[in-house]
């Protein structure tokens, strides 16, 4: 029998077929119309049909759905659908190490109180202990001194609170381990039945050895940071070296841990789908091995392995641990303006995802965020930079379009006025 969309001209040869007669035009309306009245009076036919719902019926049949199809809260899928509108997608992984805060600069007389070192800000001299350690001196003289030894110690550059290098020069993934517990058993009853009690996680969240893979170039950047961590480590067990700051004595604070956060970022490069941070880090290990046997193709890596003390995920404190130490920049830079840099450049020359250099990253709260299409507010991982930088910046000899004239989109406005009504009410 012919579907309901059948046209009539299509409809009358099905019928002269079967019937081998010819009808008159009242005895074909007639027809037409009690075959449809049979064909909706059928089960799964409702008496008012909506052709739109049946061809939604017939896209769901075969696997096609809307987003409104799918609730996974509220109903059962008889079988499985996959959600093409919350797949989890393509990702990037970033991580960003805190800056210890080793005594690597300094002077007998400026530094130094009762013989326990206040906080450095001298970089043009070294630490008189490590003067006289060949390694540190010579570093310090074949110009490792603003590059190496100062990302080494926070107190002396202020520039940045993580150690960029060692985001830029990650090469692999940064595994965390997985949350698991054990059980507490009771005693046996007379049946020889016991109960088991699920006991806390709390020790899954505490020491946790990693690794982490890095590459190097051919100054040996990378490299050298692990080994003058090491030297410095020995000295500092020796009883030759002080802290950079007398509150570190006082308050206990282990200068020379650091924190590593992880955010794992959506296709959109901001939207932030997982975040966790290790902190109390530090390495137990320096990759001379590496140099046995060089890869042929030019690109040196190597594997560190690492120690955390501590460890979590999801935990909203992390972020605004992460924002606090970002806004000691953004908010103590005076001498150059702050803008939010976008992901993507609308420059009609460019039109593509930016090349352009951060000096800082910043999340934006989900609370300030308008929720999405599905509900849920994210966060975003944004990056800032340098206004004079970013304008006077050039391709094959033109200037780049000013920050100004870039659109700048409504969530990177939402930056703009937290970091001004900031500054208003500090």
């Amino acid at each position: 029998m012919a579907d309901l969309r059948t046209s009539d001209v299509d409809w009358r040869k099905a019928n002269r077929m079967q019937n081998n007669q010819n009808d008159t035009e009242d005895e074909f309306s007639i027809k037409k119309d009690a075959y449809k009245a049979d064909k909706t009076n059928k089960p799964g036919y409702p008496n008012n049909f909506d052709e739109e719902a049946s061809l939604q019926r017939l896209l769901r049949a075969n696997g096609i759905y809307r987003r409104s199809d799918f609730d996974d809260f509220n109903s059962f899928y008889v079988f499985p659908r996959n959600d093409p509108f919350k797949m989890f997608g393509t990702t990037r992984e970033y991580i960003f190490v805190t800056k210890p805060d080793l005594h690597i600069f300094g002077d007998d007389n400026s530094n130094y109180n009762g013989g326990v070192a206040s906080r450095i800000t001298d970089t043009s001299v070294l630490n008189p202990s490590l003067d006289l350690v060949p390694f540190f001196k010579d570093l310090f003289n074949r110009g490792y001194r603003n590059t190496v030894l100062k990302s080494l110690c926070y107190s002396a550059d202020l520039s940045s609170p993580f150690v960029n290098l060692l985001s830029n020069y990650k090469t692999a993934v940064l595994d965390l381990s997985d949350i698991s517990v054990n059980s507490e058993e009771t005693a046996a009853n007379i049946y020889n039945t016991r109960v088991y009690y699920r006991k806390p996680s709390d020790s899954e969240d505490e020491v946790y050895d990693f690794n982490l893979e890095f590459k190097d170039n051919k100054y040996l950047d990378c490299y050298l940071w692990f080994k003058a961590y090491d030297l410095y480590e020995r000295l500092k067990y020796q009883g030759k070296v002080y802290p950079t700051n007398t509150n570190y004595i006082q308050h206990k604070v282990l200068s020379d841990q650091m924190t590593i956060f992880k955010f794992i970022v959506a296709d959109d490069n901001e939207t932030i789908l997982h975040w966790s941070c290790l902190w109390g880090c530090y390495p137990t290990a320096v990759p001379r091995a590496t140099f046995s046997d060089l890869p042929t193709d030019g690109q040196l890596k190597f594997t560190v392995n690492w120690r955390a003390t501590f460890q979590a995920d999801m935990d909203p404190l992390i972020l605004e641990h992460f924002n606090l130490l970002c806004d000691l920049y953004i908010y103590g830079n005076t001498t150059t303006g702050i803008t939010p840099l976008p992901i993507y450049d609308d420059d009609p020359e460019v039109l593509k995802v930016t090349g352009e250099k951060a000096v800082i990253p910043y999340i934006v709260p989900a609370n300030d965020m308008r929720p999405n299409i599905d509900g849920h507010r994210m966060y975003l991982l944004k990056w800032m930079a340098k206004t004079d930088e970013l304008n006077s910046s050039s391709s094959v000899g033109k200037v780049a379009k000013p920050i100004s004239a870039i659109s700048i989109s409504t969530r990177d406005r939402i930056i703009l006025n937290q970091m001004n009504n900031r500054r208003s009410n500090s």
